[in-house]
């Protein structure tokens, strides 16, 4: 009969428990994870879930979607065992904030560890079974899932926010400048002309939450990031190419912010960082603030540089290109002549950025109908690229295209 009663209190206590949390499946989950690793029955549990309950000073304020905090209630009370229990697995949920919560990597978090790494960071990349044995202390609590089949973890979009909001509730700029590290380390200079592939997306949603909201403001961090600006520009150009626009436009600009800071409005590092960012807003078709920043370079530029120098005539460049965009063909005429000028005097009329030059001409003639002068420009774009590239190389053969759409315009089909 004993028994019995007990199975009786038990049941009433498990329905206590789901009316509690609202049978929402999530926090059940944790609430059951907790409760498996620990002697407390369902009334203890919620004895401390309801002490807990009080909403005092030190309780999170943020994520207003979760209007009775319920979730954060069950949370915070399985934080607490596992800071008590694992105090490295708790640092490591704590720093998982400043990631994305998809797609977490050994070789991810690893990237980033530097002389300068706490300790238990240090530790835990240093081995991927000390890594895995943390993350799945978080995979029995469930805070983390694990994805066997890629090696990687992720966290529900809720779970997330706690870590951010909850956990978080003061920028941690360690935490904040390792995940910044992870990334930027992430990308080497023989990337850069891929960053646009399907293998850059994971690490791009990491990027992207670089630029949160929440981390923006701390004097500190602000610091911090003006000793990483190379990570930043890196960080900048795999976001564009991965066409997540507003995060690179914000990491650009902390990067532009930092090296006028460290090396003064005149650089020539600083005004390849305001060329980037003309790049940027010309992809956006945001012409105007486009004009703006590549007038900025190619003013600086020619002060610092010289009219004629291959930085100068990349700028002059682009506004040849912002011009065509715009459809002023005389002033962007003006632009590319000059810039294959300067480039023939500095590179030779062999060179491919010269040759570079030679086919924007091309398909400038083309555009106002000049077909004949077109076809010249294409005709020496394809031998200079064959002798220098080769017949198979990607810009010879996008002469080659250019070529043919030529000919369709001028109904030489054959």
């Amino acid at each position: 009969m004993s028994k019995r009663t007990d199975i009786a209190i038990e049941d009433t206590g498990a329905r206590r428990l789901a009316e509690r949390l609202h049978g929402l499946p999530l926090a059940l989950a944790t609430a059951g994870a907790f409760l498996k690793r620990n002697a407390l029955g369902f009334e203890q549990y919620l004895d401390a879930y309801e002490k807990r309950w009080d909403i005092t000073p030190t309780r999170p304020t943020n994520l207003p979607e979760y209007e009775t905090r319920t979730l954060y209630t069950t949370w915070n009370l399985s934080f607490r065992r596992l800071e008590q229990e694992d105090p490295e697995a708790a640092q490591l949920l704590t720093l998982l904030a400043y990631f994305d919560n998809q797609n977490i990597w050994y070789e991810l978090l690893r990237a980033g560890v530097n002389s300068a790494s706490a300790e238990w960071l240090t530790a835990l990349a240093a081995d991927v079974v000390v890594f895995a044995s943390a993350m799945g202390k978080l995979v029995e609590y469930c805070l983390v899932e694990n994805h066997s089949g890629t090696n990687s973890y992720s966290m529900h979009t809720c779970v997330h926010d706690w870590t951010l909001h909850g956990l978080n509730r003061d920028v941690d700029v360690d935490k904040y400048c390792f995940a910044f590290d992870c990334v930027a380390t992430s990308i080497a200079d023989d990337d850069w002309d891929y960053l646009s592939g399907l293998k850059f997306q994971p690490l791009a949603a990491h990027a992207a939450r670089l630029v949160h909201d929440r981390f923006r403001g701390p004097r500190n961090l602000d610091n911090a990031l003006n000793q990483r600006m190379r990570g930043a520009v890196y960080i900048a150009e795999m976001l564009t190419q991965q066409i997540q626009y507003d995060a690179a436009e914000k990491m650009y600009r902390r990067a532009l912010q930092g090296y006028e800071q460290a090396l003064g409005p005149e650089h020539p590092t600083t005004l390849m960082t305001v060329n980037n960012l003309g790049i940027l807003y010309a992809d956006q078709a945001k012409l105007d603030q486009a004009e703006a920043m590549y007038r900025r370079a190619l003013q600086g530029k020619e002060k610092a540089l010289g009219p004629e120098h291959p930085d100068t005539l990349m700028t002059v460049n682009n506004l040849g290109n912002l011009y065509s965009d715009q459809g002023k063909l005389d002033q962007a005429e003006a632009m590319y002549r000059r810039a294959l000028q300067g480039y023939e005097q500095a590179r030779g009329p062999e060179h491919p950025d010269t040759l570079m030059m030679v086919n924007n001409l091309g398909l400038l003639y083309a555009d106002q109908g000049k077909l004949d002068q077109a076809e010249a420009m294409y005709w020496r774009a394809l031998q200079g690229y064959e002798q220098a590239l080769g017949p198979e190389h990607p810009d010879t053969l996008m002469t080659v295209n250019n070529l043919g759409l030529l000919y369709a315009d001028q109904g030489k089909l054959d």
